[in-house]
């Protein structure tokens, strides 16, 4: 009895480590955290900013837009240090840990990756899709950047200050194109639209247009904050809102 019980364990175990992330899926990992390279995420956001036809990811332009799931491929090229569609794409499943909850409780609090499969959510009596909410949703990331602690499982994020003097490369911006316009129920829209990858900042940056952003839907390569400001119908009302990639965890605290 006792052998099978240790069989069970060791099985077990092997199965746990072939969803987590190590050495082998992070480029740093220390302290059973994965963190995140700027440097590496900025590479793939500028090589893939004006190609949307990377493989194996869907495209989600008529699904509300691709530039968050476009964002999101950043995000695990920067955790990867991985720089091809390819390779991210072969690691994806080592960033699991957020699936467990989505598929018994449905939370925004989920940013994974797994397919494109429907896939039945026990307890919920329901089809979902095999991805996290916060993989595609501009405002569900947002939501996730904002309330996943430092001490949960999955991606944190830290809050920054929108002063160009206070953004660096490979930090994500959420933007809130209508924050004026009234929707249906007679609230004000305070749901973030948009999801940007800052992919250049000129030293000693003191104004928007030193600070340049990538994104997808509509494509854009390193266009200046005040360009996106600009196009924007409601110029300087538009809301900004900044948050820098910090680690993945497996674990929680």
């Amino acid at each position: 009895m006792k052998k099978l019980l240790l069989v069970v364990s060791l099985i077990v175990g092997l199965v746990s480590g072939a969803w987590a992330v190590d050495y082998n899926s992070c480029l740093h990992y220390d302290g059973k955290k994965c963190y995140y390279d700027a440097d590496k995420a900025v590479q793939y956001a500028l090589k893939y900013a004006k190609n949307d036809t990377y493989p194996f990811h869907y495209v989600y332009n008529d699904a509300g837009g691709d530039c968050t799931n476009f964002a999101s491929q950043v995000l695990l090229a920067g955790l990867t240090g991985k720089t091809s569609s390819y390779s991210i794409y072969s690691l994806r499943n080592k960033f699991l840990a957020d699936r467990n909850g989505y598929l018994n409780s449905n939370t925004f609090l989920a940013w994974y990756f797994n397919s494109n499969n429907n896939i039945y959510a026990i307890g919920k009596g329901k089809y979902v899709i095999d991805r996290g909410p916060a993989w595609q949703g501009a405002h569900q990331l947002y939501y996730y950047a904002s309330k996943n602690k430092n001490s949960y499982k999955g991606m944190y994020f830290k809050y920054i200050p929108f002063y160009p003097e206070d953004i660096k490369k490979g930090d994500f911006i959420f933007v809130n194109w209508t924050p004026s316009r009234t929707k249906s129920n007679g609230k004000k829209d305070h749901e973030m639209d948009h999801t940007m990858i800052v992919t250049k900042v000129n030293r000693n940056a003191r104004n928007y247009s030193d600070v340049f952003v990538s994104y997808h839907s509509t494509d854009r390569k390193n266009i200046s904050l005040q360009e996106v400001i600009d196009l924007s119908e409601e110029g300087y009302n538009t809301i900004f809102i900044v948050f820098r990639p910090i680690f993945y965890s497996d674990y929680g605290l």
